[in-house]
């Protein structure tokens, strides 16, 4: 009877399927000579060895590719000890045979917590935004200190090489609230010039705590075209005149020769576009800031 493509391993009560033709290039092996037709009558049947499946798992690997990177809960003197009795021969000069560092695996470790935590927050910060908005709050902001159980500070997510934090938190107010935040800022705290000046009463200076500024809308409304205003936008109300510009990082209106806000000192440059403006016959926004052009350029 023909062999079938696969061989089924009983190791330590795991199931393992293989190709046959992997087992079958190291027929001088224990694992080759086992499956093979004169050890092994019933072609079909599972091949049951009493030794740890988990390691198990990682000869098979080395058996694929040739090489094998061991996690640091598989120790090597284990791993050569297993080997050895399947009777697979390694050349030692070859290194194929690699150990996962404490420190690697702490990182990878380290990765998935932080990726958990952001995951985590963004959510929480989807809910109480939520709940804001339904009580009439269209503008929130949450940090480290609103005592809604995050695992960190807003802010500290932002900077996450893995995930979008920004994303991951419009989603959320998207698919379970209908809710469409129009502008998230991330802030990080720094001192900024004061409005007042240094001879009031005033401190010269304040400081912009860290975190996250939402500013929400329903998610049925569309974003503006051919002028047409955001009802939550600044645009919308017409506050601001053609040339004017409006912060989205501290909610301040600029003057037309400004670069930087008066307030909060963040370049123009730098701000995230809000896609608004104040409606305006044959004219289309150009941007985020008040300026506009002609709607024959499109």
């Amino acid at each position: 009877m023909e062999n079938p493509e696969t061989v089924t391993f009983d190791v330590g009560g795991r199931l393992f399927k293989v190709s046959r033709n992997v087992i079958e290039q190291f027929s001088d092996t224990m694992l080759g000579k086992i499956v093979s037709e004169t050890w092994q009558h019933d072609s079909n049947a599972t091949v049951f060895i009493d030794r740890d499946g988990d390691i198990f798992a990682h000869v098979l690997n080395y058996l694929r590719y040739g090489s094998i990177m061991l996690p640091i809960s598989i120790s090597r003197a284990m791993f050569d000890r297993d080997m050895d009795y399947y009777g697979i021969i390694t050349d030692v000069n070859a290194h194929t045979i690699k150990q996962e560092s404490s420190i690697h695996a702490l990182d990878v470790v380290k990765n998935k917590l932080e990726d958990a935590e952001l995951e985590h927050d963004m959510f929480i910060i989807a809910v109480h935004a939520y709940h804001k908005y339904m009580t009439g709050h269209k503008s929130c902001f949450f940090n480290e200190d609103s005592k809604i159980g995050l695992c960190r500070n807003p802010f500290d997510h932002s900077t996450n090489p893995r995930l979008n934090a920004k994303k991951i938190l419009k989603e959320h107010l998207k698919t379970y609230y209908g809710i469409d935040a129009w502008s998230i800022t991330f802030s990080s705290s720094q001192p900024t010039k004061s409005p007042f000046s240094s001879k009031s009463a005033f401190p010269p200076t304040r400081v912009i705590s860290s975190g996250v500024n939402l500013n929400l809308r329903n998610g049925a409304e569309s974003r503006p075209t051919f002028g047409r205003p955001i009802d939550d936008t600044p645009f919308a109300s017409g506050l601001l005149q053609e040339g004017e510009w409006y912060c989205n990082s501290c909610t301040t209106k600029n003057p037309t020769n400004a670069d930087t806000c008066l307030a909060c000192d963040t370049a123009k440059s730098e701000l995230v576009p809000l896609f608004g403006g104040t409606a305006s016959p044959g004219r289309l926004p150009s941007n985020s800031f008040g300026t506009w052009r002609d709607e024959s350029q499109f």
